[in-house]
């Protein structure tokens, strides 16, 4: 009886892992879609009020850092050159 229990489990354990694989592939491109969804909907939203993403990442670093912060350091936090 033990070994068919052992048996048991090892397949449980191998099938639950199979389908934890299977779902973290399978949800990737779910996760992608949701996100380029909500991406495209902050954008519509902020093009009301004349804003994109970029320039609402560097006023809200402008009020994080008192109102001023210099060129190159907010470059760098946006991750962008000149």
């Amino acid at each position: 009886m033990t070994e068919d229990f052992d048996n048991t489990m090892e397949s449980i354990t191998s099938k639950l892992r199979d389908t934890a694989r299977d779902l973290g592939v399978d949800a990737f491109p779910s996760v992608l879609h949701a996100a380029d969804a909500i991406n495209t909907r902050v954008n519509i939203g902020l093009k009301k009020y004349g804003v994109n993403q970029t320039t609402l990442g560097i006023m809200y670093l402008l009020v994080a850092h008192g109102g001023s912060m210099i060129p190159t350091d907010l470059s760098k936090r946006i991750f962008r050159t000149k």
